[in-house]
């Protein structure tokens, strides 16, 4: 399996280093690795290979070969980077409890564990919880139906950030997640 950075990530490291967010930039990066480590190990369980882990602006994606894998366990694969970020939020939570101080250090991989949990759960392709919400879809209605409402997913989310990017006194960040979920609905989805 080979790590392949893409190359606008790059340009958000200089960016970041210009502007003073390399810290946090690092973080995020760490935080998104993770959570595709989450998939790969639980797909490797299952017998399935990672060719590639690619890092982008927005986040990283693991290259998976699962063609072939059942409902069930799409889910659950599914999920499993969604559970690390859980797990290091509960471990980050009860170490700020036992040991205060930790706080200072640890807040900003608590806000990016948080945030990378919450938006990888959205119901849009092809973040995880649009994963999911295919294949209940997909069980309910049949892949017709799975692909229309997953495009009609994406463009809710989509539309959903570009509300809040005016709402949030113009974040740039949230334009682009827009911009990504709306570029999504023309992605064709994993062969199964």
């Amino acid at each position: 399996m080979k790590i392949v950075i893409h190359p606008l990530f790059a340009a958000v490291l200089v960016l970041s280093a210009v502007f003073g967010g390399l810290t946090v930039a690092i973080i995020c990066m760490l935080t998104a690795l993770l959570h595709e480590c989450g998939h790969i190990f639980y797909a490797q369980g299952l017998g399935y290979t990672c060719s590639k882990v690619v890092i982008c602006p927005y986040g990283a994606a693991a290259y998976l070969d699962i063609e072939g894998i059942r409902a069930a366990d799409e889910v659950k694969l599914a999920l499993a980077g969604p559970l690390v970020n859980a797990a290091l939020c509960v471990l980050l939570a009860g170490l700020w409890w036992f040991y205060p101080a930790a706080y200072a250090f640890t807040d900003t991989l608590m806000y990016a564990n948080a945030a990378m949990l919450a938006v990888n759960l959205l119901p849009a392709y092809p973040l995880d919880g649009g994963r999911i919400f295919g294949c209940a879809v997909r069980k309910l209605l049949g892949e017709k139906a799975e692909r229309r409402a997953v495009k009609i997913a994406a463009a809710v989310v989509s539309a959903g950030f570009f509300v809040l990017f005016f709402f949030s006194g113009y974040n740039p960040a949230l334009l682009i997640f827009s911009v990504f979920m709306l570029l999504s609905m023309f992605e064709k989805p994993a062969p199964r």
